[in-house]
């Protein structure tokens, strides 16, 4: 058995500057273990930028730290890892940076486009993850909290009784 340790984390602007404008003046932090305990255990936190907040008690371990609630004007810049295993300092950074959005209005030859789901698919990430959107009424779909990069998007017919699964298997 080993005591619980701590690790200190922060949230701050990509590199020096201010609290990047539309960004939330605090954000919710959790770290995800990555050891493979057989165990699905994440701890969190409410941290505000510029002020340090510590979380106690942590399993020595290593942890993948993410911030959500950025909103849709900002985006989180790097994955750190806060790695307990050792007797080194447990101080993690995450960075954030102003967002971008992609906004639009599907068409087609007769018109509006009704009843679409839009697929947007990051071709310079390391995951495969896509985001989906529904387009509404008038054919608008946004968006947002992107980070730069090169992007491809589609657009794919969605029934209304399928919008839980419209790709097929």
């Amino acid at each position: 058995l080993s005591a619980g340790k701590p690790v200190e984390v922060m949230l701050q602007a990509q590199g020096e500057g201010p609290v990047p404008e539309g960004c939330p003046q605090s954000a919710t932090v959790t770290l995800q273990l990555l050891e493979p305990w057989g165990i699905m255990t994440n701890y969190s936190a409410q941290v505000r930028f510029g002020q340090s907040q510590t979380i106690k008690n942590l399993p020595p371990a290593r942890y993948g730290v993410r911030a959500s609630g950025l909103g849709a004007a900002c985006y989180q810049v790097n994955l750190p890892v806060a790695d307990l295993t050792g007797d080194a300092s447990n101080a993690v950074t995450v960075e954030v940076a102003p967002a971008g959005s992609i906004r639009g209005v599907l068409r087609s030859g007769a018109g509006l486009a009704k009843g679409f789901a839009v697929v947007l698919l990051n071709v310079d990430a390391d995951t495969t993850a896509a985001q989906v959107a529904f387009a509404d009424e008038q054919g608008h779909f946004a968006f947002d909290g992107l980070r730069p990069g090169r992007y491809r998007i589609a657009a794919q017919p969605a029934a209304e009784a399928s919008r839980a699964r419209w790709v097929a298997d």
